[in-house]
């Protein structure tokens, strides 16, 4: 709640987190001369539409409203699998009708995206049979769900990001992390799980410059990267290159530094210094590290958002440059635990 100093108008957010019931308010208005206090009952109450949903996960992964929302698809060269997919939410909506759309759908870079993907407005089916993700050997699409209930002042609407990974089952190139959507507390940070693989002890894995982040309740279908002014990932990159040092402190966003854990360049050596980059692959088990408390905007704003990195692999040995995957999203909400 908030008040305007010279009128006495009283606002309170459109989507406050004040439980139903009576609340006494009290308010003092003064000038030089005086001062005066009332109060009154403010009364919250439900919103009678208010819902949630979930569409599940084919991972094995439970509960499912917990990992929810991923879907794994082996890539046989057709698409078959990825077409074949239809998918319902559960919802509790108890009977209320609901208006759905993807209002994003996104895959990080390449033409085969996840465009064709339709959605039944009524029951928020979504039907990807003339859908395609990138010929890669491992890749995740995005999509975000909107559903909207009512009309007017109580219409109440839930968005949520579907995610979707295709992968090369024959490919030496195949890492599959599960989940591989890695929610995250920007305050907090945290661990991936290790990654399962088919390629050699000389798996090296690294970010590559090609950063991507989806803020998903503003339902835009273009992610920021580090090179766009005034986003939260070109802050992140300026805090990066003016904490560190690197390259005498004159931001590259067209650089992988910040989150690279091979980079010695720049007079700033990352392998000794890894606790200050934003993020990281652990070259011991390939799990990913988000650093705690680095996720957040100039103006100390935590991330709230999807990221979809490109990554780099070799299987030799040698510092990974030419074959890139997306096997991952990051997801950050600070309601995670």
């Amino acid at each position: 709640m908030s008040i305007d100093i010279e009128s006495g108008k009283i606002f309170i957010a459109k989507k406050n987190t004040l439980a139903p019931g009576d609340y006494t308010v009290s308010v003092k208005a003064s000038n030089v001369k005086s001062e005066v206090t009332t109060s009154f009952t403010l009364t919250i109450k439900a919103n009678p539409n208010k819902f949630t949903f979930y569409y599940g996960n084919n991972l094995g992964l439970s509960p499912a409203e917990n990992y929810a929302n991923q879907y794994e698809v082996d890539y046989d060269g057709t698409f078959s699998e990825l077409k074949a997919l239809n998918l319902t939410p559960t919802t509790t909506l108890n009977g209320k009708n609901a208006k759905w759309e993807l209002v994003v759908k996104k895959v990080l870079g390449g033409k085969d995206q996840l465009l064709e993907t339709t959605i039944n407005e009524n029951t928020g089916t979504i039907d990807f049979s003339n859908a395609k993700l990138q010929s890669a050997d491992v890749c995740v699409g995005m999509l975000v769900v909107k559903a909207t209930v009512g009309d007017g002042p109580l219409a109440y609407s839930v968005t949520a990001p579907v995610f979707v990974r295709s992968s090369k089952k024959a490919s030496k190139n195949l890492i599959k992390y599960t989940p591989f959507v890695i929610q995250m507390n920007p305050k907090t940070g945290g661990r991936s799980a290790i990654p399962t693989t088919v390629a050699s002890d000389n798996l090296i894995m690294d970010f590559r410059t090609n950063f991507n982040f989806f803020e998903v309740n503003t339902t835009t279908a273009n992610g920021v990267q580090p090179a766009t002014a005034g986003s939260i990932m070109n802050d992140l990159w300026v805090n990066f290159y003016k904490t560190t040092g690197a390259n005498s402190g004159n931001v590259n966003t067209g650089a992988k530094k910040p989150m690279s854990s091979l980079d010695t360049s720049n007079g700033f050596d990352n392998t000794k210094n890894l606790d200050m980059t934003l993020g990281y692959f652990d070259q011991t088990d390939r799990s990913i590290v988000i650093n705690p408390d680095m996720w957040k905007s100039a103006t100390g704003e935590y991330a709230n958002g999807v990221l979809i990195p490109q990554v780099a692999v070799s299987t030799d040995g040698s510092v990974p440059d030419k074959t890139r995957i997306i096997p991952i999203a990051i997801w950050f909400d600070e309601n995670f635990e």
